[in-house]
């Protein structure tokens, strides 16, 4: 990211669309973390991420932005996502919870987009770190269902990594 906010590094041909993203002022997601968008993703979603960093880079505050990305959504000039999903691969993601203040490594990861999705719809009564699975953002436009993903380890003995 640059002082002004985002910077496009290449034009992708896929229609995914990757950033990393700062969830919030102060966030410490590295660069080797970045989250990737399907097509759908990126004709909703990025577009809030990006704008998110117009205000911030301006001196707003966090309670600021995020009443203009409500009004956005209610106004039409943001669009909740449909079915899709986001991937964060990479095996170096830490964020910082400046309620704890301090960071926690988060596993490679996808996120299914979950649209004004509450907890209750998933047939739980409240949130709880527990929960599986577990709801980023209940109710909101932009709520995510997480997924860890466990890379399977490679068998160094021998080329084929295929056991029969």
């Amino acid at each position: 990211m640059g002082s002004k906010g985002y910077e496009k590094v290449r034009e992708g041909t896929n229609g995914f669309s990757c950033l990393v993203e700062r969830a919030f002022k102060g966030t410490t997601e590295t660069a080797a973390a970045p989250a990737c968008f399907d097509a759908e993703g990126s004709r909703t979603l990025v577009h809030t991420y990006l704008r998110r960093e117009e205000p911030r880079a301006g001196g707003k505050s966090e309670a600021e932005i995020k009443d203009d990305i409500a009004k956005g959504y209610k106004d039409g000039r943001f669009k909740a996502p449909g079915p899709g999903f986001l991937y964060m691969m990479s095996t170096e993601n830490y964020v910082y919870d400046p309620d704890a203040k301090q960071s926690g490594f988060v596993p490679p990861h996808l996120m299914f987009y979950t649209a004004y999705m509450t907890v209750k719809d998933l047939g739980y009564e409240s949130i709880s770190p527990t929960m599986v699975p577990y709801l980023v953002q209940p109710g909101e436009p932009e709520a995510l269902i997480p997924i860890a993903v466990r890379r399977p380890a490679q068998d160094s003995s021998s080329g084929d990594s295929h056991k029969h």
